[in-house]
């Protein structure tokens, strides 16, 4: 089992580095609309619920934007075009939309007891359980619900595989931004597509010149986990954990 899952990981590296050099115009489209969607923010934020609703319109849109060209990218295995930025406007909207409507909903529900204990075990029990939910955005092929469902089930069959590369990443990722929370961190990754805030860095940082060299290096780390976590994911879902060890037997060494 440890050599099937080192191998993994290891494929998943190698991989990561050659879809990386396929997807600049994915991490520019990342910083660029990342940083927009800040503007947005603030604007929204002066109409009380309806600036909720714009929002969180504008961040699927853009979610699913930089999802669809990280497919490009890692399905598809070609270099993304400018054209391709294009064209990713409105790619995959729908099916983010769903799952943060999902969360919206369970929010207020949520909210009727009162306790923020009991909102904050569940959101991070929601981040845990249903963490690859963007990989399956791009990667599968279900919706709402049912995306969800498979995301949790993803979860159950590879969380070693799955979790333990991303501690490491994210401690990595910290060094770039040791400023921002662990939970700001880990709100990058995962089912609410926190990485759609990666530029926040930009007036997080004493002075202009830092804040963007900052968010320069913090919207570039999250693209490298992004790929990283795109690659591995593809890997895992398509093999099992009694599928790789049997492989990995018949390595001369065993090792990765």
């Amino acid at each position: 089992m440890i050599a099937g899952t080192l191998r993994i990981w290891w494929d998943a590296a190698r991989e990561a580095v050659r879809t990386l050099g396929r997807t600049g115009w994915a991490f520019v489209a990342l910083l660029v609309l990342s940083a927009l969607l800040g503007g947005v923010g603030a604007f929204s934020g002066r109409l009380g619920i309806a600036g909720g609703f714009l929002y969180g319109m504008a961040a699927a849109l853009v979610a699913g934007a930089y999802l669809s060209l990280l497919g490009v990218g890692v399905l598809h295995r070609r270099k993304v075009r400018l054209v391709d930025v294009k064209d990713a406007f409105g790619q995959h909207f729908w099916d983010v939309i769903s799952v943060l409507f999902v969360f919206w909903v369970a929010t207020l529900i949520l909210g009727l007891t009162r306790s923020d204990i009991v909102v904050t075990v569940a959101i991070f029990a929601a981040w845990i359980a249903f963490n690859p939910a963007p990989e399956v955005v791009y990667q599968g092929s279900s919706r709402s619900l049912a995306l969800l469902v498979d995301a949790g089930r993803f979860v159950l069959d590879n969380w070693v595989e799955w979790y333990l590369p991303q501690v490491v990443l994210g401690a990595g990722l910290w060094l770039l931004a040791p400023h921002l929370s662990l939970q700001s961190h880990a709100a990058l990754f995962g089912p609410f597509f926190g990485f759609v805030q990666a530029a926040q860095a930009l007036g997080a940082a004493p002075g202009f010149l830092g804040g963007l060299v900052e968010a320069l290096l913090l919207v570039g780390g999250v693209h490298v986990v992004m790929v990283f976590r795109g690659e591995l994911y593809r890997a895992l879902a398509h093999s099992s954990r009694r599928t790789r060890t049997w492989r990995a037997r018949f390595r001369p060494d065993g090792s990765p």
